[in-house]
């Protein structure tokens, strides 16, 4: 009997033994897998972190461009205001190439998270206008930002973020047709010119670079030209006048290169040798059902006149100055 209980006791201590052989086999095998899970688990952990860094930087070149930009549109607007768009775009260029972004941003004091934007003025941005290489005849630019995103020094994640310029204004390339609802004209900013006439005379011309609402009678007399960049808004407001605006003469142009509206008729007066060159929509007001309505006359029979170049031009390349900014809808980022 007490050789049997012995013989139980020698099973009982192989078998233990045989447990804890493939204990530590399985643990050999698995602990540098659950090793590896973790770190694979933190490396990812720190790549989503730097990744966040990152997007943070395309957040903050956003706001240093649109600072670089606002300071580009005061300075354009000083000086010769028939040419803003052209001032802007080279004000703009001129800050670019002077303006580097801050090295490095932290987010904390121990610099365990932060973020490096860059920007290379000589590489990758690229112009939109008449001839795509000068700032004649300027639409648009593309600003390409590179952010990278660190993690206590263990991981980056860079990205590059391309950021377009352009013109927040109801601006048209082509004729638009008339199945557009039109905005309500108090919807829009515009800078308003209160007196009772404006009046342009011989060979005056005037170009007036933001959208612009004249609450007086607006008489073009000769080969008077207003330009306006931007929407137009009609509004004369003299209840003893049923005209909006009044050719006096002929060969007189008035140029808009947003949308116009028309509180009162338009009287063209002279031969048929005037014109009105709207690249957007043109509105007139009906007192009666106190609607906009398609301006048919103005859109067709004084339209841009087709051989006038110039014309053509100013109506395409003739933006409101207050409305350039980085256009939300066309950011782009390539991780």
């Amino acid at each position: 009997m007490y050789k049997h209980n012995q013989n139980e006791h020698g099973y009982t201590l192989l078998i233990v033994l045989m447990i804890s052989v493939i204990i530590s086999i399985f643990a050999m095998v698995l602990i540098p897998k659950a090793m590896s899970t973790m770190k694979q688990v933190g490396k990812s952990e720190t790549t989503s972190q730097s990744q966040d860094m990152a997007e943070m930087g395309v957040e903050y070149g956003y706001s240093f461009l649109q600072n670089i930009i606002k300071q580009a549109r005061i300075e354009a607007k000083s000086t010769d205001p028939s040419l803003d768009d052209k001032n802007f775009c080279e004000k703009l260029t001129a800050r670019l190439n002077a303006t580097p972004f801050p090295q490095k941003k932290t987010m904390n004091e121990n610099n365990k998270f932060s973020f490096q934007v860059r920007y290379s003025p000589t590489e990758g941005r690229t112009i939109v206008s008449k001839n795509n290489t000068t700032c004649d005849g300027f639409v648009s630019m593309k600003i390409p930002v590179l952010s990278t995103g660190n993690v206590e020094g263990k991981d980056s994640t860079s990205l590059t973020a391309y950021y377009v310029v352009d013109n927040k204004g109801d601006v048209l390339t082509t004729q638009p047709g008339q199945s557009k609802t039109p905005a309500d004209p108090n919807s829009y900013p515009y800078e308003t010119i209160r007196a009772s006439e404006f009046k342009l005379a011989g060979q005056t011309s005037s170009a007036l670079s933001r959208s612009t609402r004249f609450d007086g009678i607006v008489t073009i007399s000769g080969n008077g030209v207003l330009s306006i960049g931007g929407n137009a808004w009609f509004n004369n407001l003299n209840t003893n006048s049923d005209i909006s605006i009044n050719f006096n003469g002929n060969n007189g142009i008035v140029i808009v290169s947003g949308n116009a509206y028309f509180t009162k008729r338009i009287s063209l007066g002279g031969t048929g040798s005037n014109f009105i060159c709207i690249k957007g929509d043109a509105y007139l007001y009906n007192s009666a059902t106190k609607n906009w309505e398609w301006y048919t006359d103005v859109k067709e029979k004084a339209a841009c006149p087709p051989t006038n170049q110039t014309v053509i031009d100013n109506a395409k390349y003739f933006y409101d100055i207050n409305l350039w900014d980085i256009n939300q809808n066309k950011l782009e980022v390539v991780y």
